[in-house]
């Protein structure tokens, strides 16, 4: 059996090549006649099951389903008859290849619509890769029904399939990142469905970061797409926006149909919450007609259903009724009850607005059955059972295959002992039987083992020595993370007295050079206060970066932070520029206390606030604020409008003129970006001539936010030509997401550095602190 399957992997490959071939002669354009001549004129009907199942997988994506059901049913049929009288070596291939025209079927009846005939190709599939062991496969075949199960609105059935589907990917070792991205984003859309958005994000984040690995392009069209769903749910407008156009550009260059439509219908939609009506309804349209061109009953439905919604609200009953009944005609015929649901609720709220009361009861009560039917408690019970249960499979197998791991090495060592012993016994007879003629070499031979095994023995020890030493040094770093953690200030402290910020800390390695500081000085700490007449607390914060990263960088933090705490506590400074004079001293009286010269410091931006005003001094770092300007509503409205318009000119997708301002409003400025500039020089021994620190005063207004950073994300190496991320293009990312709560940019934050990062390494630490006042 095992060389059956070794044999079948190795036909798989030889299968590749072929379909390696019909691309090349694609992009040749050869013609679907050339490749029916090819067909026709094979001898070997194994051969030939495999050119029918690329010819169809041809016409399947190109939304030709007609004729994608005939090659793929004409593959199915020679397969079942050769099947009958083959050889029993052959039984796998053909195995092999009924299952892919299983699966193709499968999935041609899934886009029209009929689910059941759909589970019941890939049910075959998957029966047929299970006898003959192919995972990569498997999974895919499961992944498929979880894709039937999602278009009905069986959630709870979906997530169990998805989840069997990453237990078989994950014990695959290579050549299966394609399918593990694409089963993650599949769980995804199940959490966006159910309204479990934070935890879609997450599985939408390492999906793109395999997608991207791996450079499919179609899969990152779709993933993006996907996340701008996610961000819509949130009523994040313009990311989601961002997205979808990001989505369709990628669509549009690989000539995918129905990723194309997907897109057009969801920038609709944004256009139409954005109160731009004429370009949804636009967009809406177009996505209709391309989806009736490739005959997807499915998304037909999600298209008259966004288009009979757009006439409701524009109070045009009449084109909204033709376009609602057409919608739950469909659904009745692909039985989808999440798309039943959507049906029926606007037909309900249509016919309440016509006050024709007993057709909204009807289409009301038939709502209410469906909803209760796919979110009920029993259904929630088993999507968390099937995450539950995948969770607990995957520690179980952990733990199996560590006791394997013991089981083999237990029987590897006896079975070593019972070598050694047979050959003691082998050898101690053979010394009777030659006895006094081999005495010499023999106790010659026994110094030479014994010398042997002391030798042995020393490197045993010395591999110990080396492995106690490793040991020490990890454990050794892994206290001085504890060290280091215990100088920052503690999430609680911080939130108390900044209840609206967030910190992003991401070290390189286990402990790190940049340190976050912060200290509250109230009246009653403050030395002198009485004289100085402080009456409320001051909030001390700094973001520091500290000569190199790691062990070194950690060291040399210690110092800075303690040189911090003892300015300000000891010596009672808390003007900003003062205070980093007194640190320098500090820090360059200990530095120079060694025989060797030490050019250590810090750069750091240091900032005092105080009720409505804000004191800030830096070595080389500096501190920005952004502040917003008020809008109006009318103005918000309008400057949305223009802005929104203009890049959908700017990427060709808007086909009219730009928005002119409206007589008697004033379009409001963009947020603007206060940077106060440090001093050009370090904390610690200095080459150049040192000066005083610069203390800078500035008011603070109601919603500006105050951001302290170190170099590390913009020193970033990464992107498509992995180059440096940039000060310019970090300050363009705060700008975007300085309207988001603090909790939320910080996510946002952490994605776009993750995805810059890519599979590269990272350079530095990583700081970035955000106060909203």
């Amino acid at each position: 059996m095992n060389r059956a399957i070794s044999i079948l992997k190795l036909y798989r490959v030889f299968l590749i090549f072929i379909f390696t071939c019909v691309i090349a002669a694609s992009h040749a354009q050869q013609s679907t006649d050339s490749l029916l001549k090819i067909i026709k004129n094979t001898p070997s009907d194994t051969i030939k099951l495999a050119w029918l199942n690329v010819l169809g997988r041809r016409f399947f994506n190109a939304d030709d389903y007609f004729n994608a059901i005939k090659y793929g049913e004409q593959s199915l049929k020679i397969a079942k008859k050769i099947s009958i009288n083959c050889a029993p070596g052959a039984k796998n291939r053909i195995k092999f290849h009924m299952a892919n025209s299983e699966n193709l079927l499968g999935m041609i009846y899934n886009k029209q619509g009929n689910f059941e005939k759909a589970i019941e190709m890939h049910n075959k599939a998957l029966a047929l890769r299970t006898d003959i062991d192919l995972k990569v496969e498997m999974a895919g075949s499961l992944c498929n029904i979880s894709n039937v199960y999602m278009r009905e609105g069986n959630y709870p059935k979906t997530l169990e399939y998805l989840f069997n589907a990453l237990k078989i990917i994950e014990k695959v070792n290579k050549g299966a990142d394609e399918y593990h991205a694409n089963i993650l984003m599949n769980i995804a859309n199940v959490y966006v469905n159910q309204d479990e958005i934070n935890k879609a994000l997450g599985y939408y984040e390492k999906c793109l970061m395999l997608i991207k690995k791996v450079g499919d392009k179609r899969t990152e069209g779709i993933c993006l797409g996907n996340i701008g769903n996610a961000y819509f749910a949130r009523k994040n407008y313009s990311i989601a926006l961002e997205n979808y156009f990001a989505s369709l550009k990628i669509s549009e260059n690989i000539k995918d149909k129905a990723g194309i439509a997907y897109n057009l219908g969801d920038i609709g939609t944004v256009y139409e919450k954005q109160k731009s009506e004429k370009d949804a309804l636009e967009y809406y349209l177009k996505a209709l007609a391309i989806r009736e061109e490739i005959k997807d009953k499915y998304d037909i439905i999600a298209s008259v259903n966004q288009i009979g919604d757009y006439y409701f609200r524009h109070n045009k009953n009449k084109e909204a009724l033709n376009y609602f009944l057409r919608g739950l005609s469909i659904s009745k015929e692909v039985g989808s009850l999440s798309c039943l649901k959507n049906s029926h609720s606007y037909l309900s709220e249509l016919y309440h607005g016509l006050k024709q009361f007993d057709k909204e009861l009807y289409h009301y009560k038939a709502f209410t059955k469906i909803k209760d039917s796919i979110y009920n408690k029993e259904n929630t019970k088993k999507m968390l059972q099937s995450q539950l249960n995948y969770e607990f499979d995957k520690k179980e197998h952990a733990t199996k295959l560590e006791q394997d791991k013991k089981d083999a090495l237990a029987k590897e060592e006896a079975e070593t002992q019972k070598s050694v012993r047979n050959s003691l016994i082998g050898g101690f007879i053979f010394m009777i039987i030659i006895g006094i003629i081999i005495l010499k070499g023999y106790r010659q031979k026994q110094k030479g083992n014994k010398l042997l095994e002391m030798k042995n023995v020393f490197i045993e020890e010395q591999n110990k020595i080396m492995q106690d030493k490793n040991k020490d040094i990890t454990d050794s770093i892994m206290y001085a993370k504890r060290i280091q953690q215990a100088i920052l200030p503690s999430d609680k402290a911080v939130k108390k007295y900044l209840p609206q910020s967030f910190i992003l800390y991401k070290p390189k390695d286990i402990v790190a050079g940049d340190f976050y500081w912060m200290e509250i000085i109230t009246p009653q700490s403050a030395i002198g206060s009485r004289q100085s007449g402080l009456t409320e607390s001051k909030i001390l914060l700094a973001a520091a970066d500290c000569t190199g990263h790691g062990v070194p960088g950690a060291l040399v933090s210690v110092v800075c932070s303690n040189a911090l705490n003892r300015a300000t506590l000891e010596f009672g400074i808390t003007e900003p520029g003062k205070v980093l004079d007194k640190t320098r001293e500090l820090v360059a009286e200990i530095f120079s206390k060694s025989d060797e010269e030490i050019k250590d410091g810090m750069d750091i931006s240091l900032c005092l606030i105080e009720g409505d005003k804000l004191f800030y001094s830096g070595a080389n770092n500096p501190i920005w604020i952004i502040r917003n300007n008020c809008l109006t509503e009318k103005e918000a409205v309008l400057e949305s409008e223009i802005k929104t318009k203009q890049k959908a000119i700017n990427n060709g997708y808007y086909n009219g003129a730009i928005v002119k301002e409206e007589s008697g409003v004033k379009i409001a400025k963009e947020a603007e970006v206060i940077e106060l500039k440090s001093d050009k020089q370090p904390i610690g021994i200095y080459s150049g001539n040192e000066k005083p620190f610069t203390t800078h005063e500035i008011c603070l207004q109601k919603n500006d936010v105050v951001y302290l950073f170190t170099d590390g994300f913009a020193d970033q190496f990464g992107g498509p030509k992995g180059k440096k991320f940039k000060y310019k293009s970090f300050q363009e990312l705060l700008l975007k997401t300085c309207n988001l709560p603090m909790a939320e940019q910080k996510s946002y934050l952490n994605l776009a550095f993750e995805k810059w990062k890519g599979g590269l390494e990272q350079v530095d630490d990583v700081l970035v602190m955000g106060i909203k006042i």
